[in-house]
């Protein structure tokens, strides 16, 4: 018994060894060649050092543009705030709608600035929140310069309406910056 089963035993190992399909040395060497002619071109890095190089680099930029959207969220969150009283009643007088006016201004310009910026791909979230404050903006805009004396309640209203969608943009914008500097590491 012991023999049928060294027999069979040996026989399994025979069995599994010629499935194994491994090639010849002829057929390694001819592989090796034909994989150095082909002339697939190398878009990787040289070495560990380019890597890291690279990796620095791509780092930097996104940390400076980091930076700079943070200061670009502190300014406008600060600008926006500052005309929030004057949404709190239903009375607006010219001199409060040139106000807000002078404020949205200022933003666009600020904004013209900021995304005047290259962007990393990381901050493509990011941009397209931004693109949707700025609509509200500009929209909020329109509204202030199509107001007529006297300012009717419901003209305040459809304004409110847009900064309110405006503060609600930046909200989302300041929470994108927050999942961003967690997911890359910036602070």
């Amino acid at each position: 018994m012991k023999k049928i089963t060294n027999n069979l035993l040996a026989f399994s190992a025979v069995l599994m060894l010629s499935a194994c399909g491994a090639d010849s040395e002829a057929e390694i060497v001819m592989d090796a060649q034909i994989e150095q002619q082909s002339t697939k071109p190398y878009h990787g890095v040289a070495s560990n050092t380019d890597q890291n190089d690279v990796d620095i680099h791509l780092q930097s930029a996104v940390v400076v543009y980091a930076d700079n959207a943070g200061y670009y969220l502190r300014q406008t969150i600060n600008h926006l705030e500052s005309i929030a009283p004057l949404f709190e009643d239903d009375t607006l007088g010219e001199h409060e709608v040139k106000a807000i006016q002078r404020v949205i201004i200022y933003i666009k310009e600020k904004s013209v600035d900021f995304m005047a910026q290259e962007r990393p791909m990381e901050f493509d979230g990011f941009h397209n929140i931004n693109l949707s404050l700025l609509t509200e903006i500009d929209a909020l805009e329109r509204v202030l310069d199509n107001m007529e004396t006297p300012i009717s309640p419901l003209q305040i209203q459809n304004a409110r309406v847009y900064y309110e969608n405006s503060v609600i943009s930046h909200q989302q914008l300041e929470m994108e910056y927050q999942s961003l500097a967690e997911e890359l590491g910036f602070y």
